[in-house]
C-alpha cells in the first residue's frame, strides 16, 4: 500500500471518529405507553467516494414523538397529551454542483432533474435507453427519423445531420439552398414566390409576373425595368418609351414605327395620302384638305 492510500485512510478514520463524538445518541425512555421511535439515519455515509462530494458538515435539531400521557380532566373528560424528544441530525454540506438527495447522501446535480436519466456530473445528464437529450437538457423519447437512437443520442443516417434540437435527422445538401429548403438530400425546393435558376440546381431566384421582360426581377413580383423602358402595372411588364409616338408603335426606345396611313415626319407620325396634296394637309381619312386660297 502506497504512503498516499495509507494518509488518505487515516483521514477518513478521522473524520468518522470525530463524527461519532459529535453525534449524542438518544435511546427511548418508557413512559405512559411507548412507540416506536423514528429512524435517525445514521448511516448517511455509504461509501468513500461520497465524501469527495462533501465540503463540510451541518448539525439540525428536530423532534421526535416517544409516546403519550393520558390526562383526566375536570368533569371526566380526558386529554391526550403527545411526549416528544429533541434529538441532533447531522447532516453533510454538499459542495458547489452537488445536492443532498433523500438519502442525504451529496450526488451531482442536473439542471431539469435530469428526467429519464442519469446526471453523471454537475449539469451532465445522460439519458437512458430509448431516450435522447434535447437542447434544452431533459431527456425525451427518440423519435429519431432519418436515424436510430444509439447510447442516448440520435445518430442520423447517411446525408442526414443532426438538428439544432438534438433531436431531428435533416437532410443535408452540399451547397446552400438559396431561397430554398433542403427537402431531400442534395434536393432544393424554392420558397413560394421563388423559382429554379436554369443555370444553377440549387438556387433559386425571384420569379415575376409575365418574366420582367426588358427588366430585372430582384424579388417575388418586384421588376425593376432597363433604361428606356417604364412597367406597366397591369401587363407586369416593361414598356419601350419613344418621343412624340403618336399615331405609331414604339419598338424600342426612342424607335418609333408608324401605323399604316402615316409617314414619319419631323419626329412625329402624319396623315399621309396616296395622291400627291400639294398646297394642303392629308387629314387621317386619307383625305386632301387644301390651304386657304387653293381647290
Amino acid at each position: 500500500m502506497s504512503l498516499g492510500s495509507i494518509t488518505l485512510f487515516l483521514c477518513f478514520l478521522t473524520f468518522l471518529v470525530t463524527l461519532s463524538s459529535q453525534y449524542k445518541i438518544y435511546r427511548d425512555e418508557p413512559t405512559i405507553q411507548s412507540i416506536p421511535s423514528i429512524s435517525r439515519n445514521k448511516k448517511w455515509i455509504s461509501s468513500f467516494q461520497n465524501m469527495l462530494y462533501m465540503c463540510g458538515i451541518m448539525q439540525i435539531s428536530y423532534d421526535v414523538p416517544v409516546g403519550w400521557l393520558l390526562r383526566v380532566g375536570p368533569y371526566g373528560i380526558s386529554n391526550e397529551q403527545t411526549l416528544y424528544e429533541r434529538r441532533i441530525k447531522t447532516l453533510p454540506v454538499c459542495c458547489d454542483g452537488y445536492t443532498r438527495n433523500k438519502e442525504d447522501i451529496c450526488v451531482p446535480a442536473c439542471k431539469g432533474g435530469c428526467l429519464n436519466g442519469w446526471c453523471l456530473r454537475p449539469n451532465v445528464c445522460v439519458c437512458s435507453e430509448d431516450y435522447v437529450l434535447n437542447n434544452l437538457g431533459h431527456c425525451v423519447p427518440c423519435a429519431c427519423h432519418h436515424g436510430a437512437c444509439v447510447d442516448g443520442e440520435c445518430e442520423c443516417d447517411k446525408d442526414y445531420h443532426l438538428d439544432v434540437d438534438s433531436l431531428t435527422c435533416k437532410p443535408t445538401c452540399n451547397y446552400t439552398c438559396e431561397n430554398g429548403l433542403c427537402i431531400a438530400p442534395n434536393t432544393c425546393e424554392c420558397l413560394p414566390g421563388y423559382k429554379k435558376s436554369p443555370h444553377i440546381s440549387y438556387f433559386c431566384i425571384p420569379h415575376c409576373k409575365n418574366n420582367c421582360n426588358n427588366g430585372q426581377c430582384t424579388a417575388p413580383d418586384f421588376c425593376i425595368c432597363n433604361p428606356g423602358y417604364n412597367l406597366n402595372k397591369e401587363l407586369g411588364v416593361c414598356l419601350p418609351q419613344c418621343d412624340n409616338c403618336q399615331n405609331g408603335l414604339c419598338l424600342h426606345p426612342n424607335v418609333c414605327v408608324c401605323k399604316k396611313g402615316f409617314k414619319r415626319e419631323n419626329d412625329s407620325c402624319v396623315p399621309m395620302c396616296e395622291g400627291r396634296c400639294f398646297n394642303g394637309y392629308c387629314n387621317q381619312n386619307d383625305v386632301c384638305i387644301c390651304k386657304t386660297g387653293y381647290q
